[in-house]
């Protein structure tokens, strides 16, 4: 048995990775390990695949727009909104959905319901295409940037007289 006693610092070291320990164990993140542990090395390595990374980082990247909205506003509407819909939604209008006829969507449109919920669309439209448009300039301006340092490369490869590859 060693008896060497821990210096301070190594002592801090230790609760604070208890510390790390136990919130990793009471938010799920060492369930999450061990059961991770368990997959067979060729689904793990699915799992580190870029595309699966990129769509993991994608969601992500959503769930943060989510928290960013304002999470309280927007767990109280995705509640209300589930109430909404389990008393609109029955699953004998799930086999057999009413038809949506001219004069339903005329109905449709005169209810203040439908009204802000088509408005709130509309400024999710607005918004996304004004994003379109800035990614578009945003992503214009990159690839110029990324010509004129290719270009750069090329000449200082020809300069050092290092093979160019087309």
């Amino acid at each position: 048995m060693n008896t060497e006693k821990l210096t301070e610092r190594q002592e801090e070291a230790l609760k604070r990775l208890a510390d790390l320990a136990v919130k990793l164990h009471e938010n799920g993140i060492i369930d999450l390990m061990e059961q991770l542990s368990e997959l067979s090395p060729k689904a793990i390595s699915y799992l580190a695949e870029p595309r699966i990374l990129k769509i993991g980082a994608n969601i992500s990247f959503m769930l943060h727009i989510l928290e960013v909205i304002n999470p309280t506003i927007f767990s109280v509407m995705m509640n209300n909104f589930i109430d909404e819909v389990s008393k609109e939604m029955s699953p004998e209008q799930m086999m057999d959905p009413p038809r949506a006829t001219m004069g339903k969507i005329i109905k449709y449109m005169r209810d203040p319901d439908v009204q802000r919920a088509l408005a709130m669309i509309f400024i999710f439209l607005k918004a996304f295409g004004a994003s379109i448009n800035t990614s578009a300039e945003q992503f214009k301006k990159m690839m110029e940037m990324m010509e004129k340092q290719f270009a750069k490369m090329k000449e200082e490869r020809a300069k050092r007289g290092i093979p160019i590859k087309e």
